[in-house]
């Protein structure tokens, strides 16, 4: 399953009333969000790892700054089969005062703060009373009487986000993400193993072997073997591009050969690599994941790689005062072609104030 679109409000309760939303972010199979610095690219993707995190029922702070807020999500779905899935809940307080789904427009699920309604495969309509501390879905799933939980639970489960630029040799706490190299790279099969050497071949790095490196009393170390040296390179010799480089082949090797991953988020994509290593970076990317069902997600501002991936796959984001909305392929077609045919590089659609002036 794969999310089409996303808004979502966020109001603070106290008196400054304070206030920030994405209107309707549409999203494609292969996505890359630009906008200019400052703009809210991070803010926005995290939304979507953030969404995933409350339906797996983890606790996030959705605070102004520590001050209580009320926050409104619309997560509106594609299912592998072609039909419609939205999903609409509010909270506030850790307390969850309404939600909606809708399959196939049809309301399966119409829960407020006095009574919650349930569409039932095997029952039919009935009444049903949740704790307001839980979604409905984290306490009454059944998979015969209520598939369309297992869709939202299913995508929340198989989403994936990485930060390109979290990525610190020395860092224990780095060392403990779920996606550092030297988590991942022992999970690869031997085949495996040898497509991250190609690709990372590919992308200018000239090296023989990938291994990581057991210490006692220590963490573990990743190491490289260049072509021509005998002696490896450990993590903390490697330049910031390298390394972030060959921590992203290593993530994404393990999710292409992996069924259980259904959406992939990376922040800050090339950020730190030169030109040559970016652009071939971000065309690999592309070409292993546009074929797959994986829905890929990027947010750079890096215009390497702006040039090399296809601006039908942008959403370039713009903020009204505390509004974020986003100019696409999808809501902006007529602009997006006419842009093509002005032989103007990719970063030139960015850069310039081309759409605006023919919105």
């Amino acid at each position: 399953m794969k999310l089409r679109q996303l808004s979502y409000i966020k109001k603070s309760l106290t008196p400054n009333n304070n206030e920030w939303s994405v209107d309707e972010l549409q999203l494609m199979d292969i996505n890359l969000v630009v906008g200019k610095n400052a703009i809210g690219k991070s803010r926005v993707v995290k939304l979507i790892n953030k969404a995933a995190s409350i339906i797996n029922g983890i606790a996030v702070d959705d605070s102004f700054n520590g001050a209580t807020s009320v926050t409104e999500w619309q997560l509106h779905f594609e299912t592998a089969n072609g039909s419609s899935l939205k999903f609409d809940f509010t909270s506030s307080l850790d307390m969850f005062d309404s939600e909606k789904i809708y399959f196939d427009e049809k309301l399966v699920l119409d829960r407020t703060k006095d009574n919650t309604q349930i569409y039932s495969y095997i029952n039919g309509l009935i009444s049903i009373a949740p704790p307001l501390d839980r979604l409905t879905l984290q306490v009454r799933r059944d998979q015969k009487e209520f598939p369309f939980f297992e869709d939202i639970v299913k995508w929340a489960k198989q989403l994936r986000f990485f930060d390109f630029t979290a990525i610190d040799p020395l860092d224990v706490t780095s060392k403990s993400l779920e996606y550092h190299p030297v988590n991942l790279l022992e999970r690869l099969s031997l085949a495996s193993k040898q497509n991250v050497i190609l690709a990372f071949n590919t992308i200018g790095y000239q090296i023989k072997d990938i291994f990581v490196e057991k210490r006692l009393g220590g963490a573990p170390r990743l190491h490289v073997v260049e072509e021509g040296l005998i002696n490896s390179i450990v993590d903390s010799e490697m330049s910031q591009g390298m390394l972030r480089a060959l921590s992203v082949l290593i993530f994404i090797e393990n999710l292409v050969s992996n069924n259980n991953v259904s959406t992939v988020i990376i922040d800050d994509l090339s950020e730190g690599l030169d030109y040559e290593r970016a652009t071939k970076l971000g065309k690999l990317l592309v070409e292993k994941l546009e074929n797959s069902n994986i829905q890929f997600i990027a947010t750079s501002n890096d215009s390497f790689l702006m040039d090399v991936i296809p601006i039908k796959y942008w959403n370039i984001l713009q903020r009204d005062g505390n509004t974020v909305r986003a100019l696409n392929y999808q809501n902006s077609k007529e602009q997006f072609d006419k842009f093509r045919m002005t032989g103007l590089s990719n970063f030139d659609l960015f850069s310039s104030d081309y759409l605006l002036q023919k919105l």
